[in-house]
């Protein structure tokens, strides 16, 4: 996982921004040959819209096809 840090102060607020925050698991397990899915809840204490996504290759070492059955699910919030 990675982050920047953008310390200027908002236009709308006039406070640096605040980072969003993830109250889920450090680790998750699932059963080997199950489909699973898992939801990760978020929140972000500025009201801004959180986002995620696959890390490219210099962000993890890690090809995206390394995890090839998963599925990033953008549509449904």
């Amino acid at each position: 996982m990675t982050t920047s840090v953008n310390l200027t102060r908002r236009s709308d607020n006039g406070k640096i921004n605040s980072s969003p925050i993830s109250r889920s698991a450090a680790f998750v397990r699932f059963p080997e040959g199950c489909p699973q899915s898992i939801r990760i809840p978020v929140e972000d204490p500025d009201g801004d819209v959180v986002k995620c996504r696959y890390s490219t290759y210099s962000e993890s070492q890690f090809n995206n096809d390394t995890f090839p059955y998963g599925i990033l699910d953008e549509v449904n919030n």
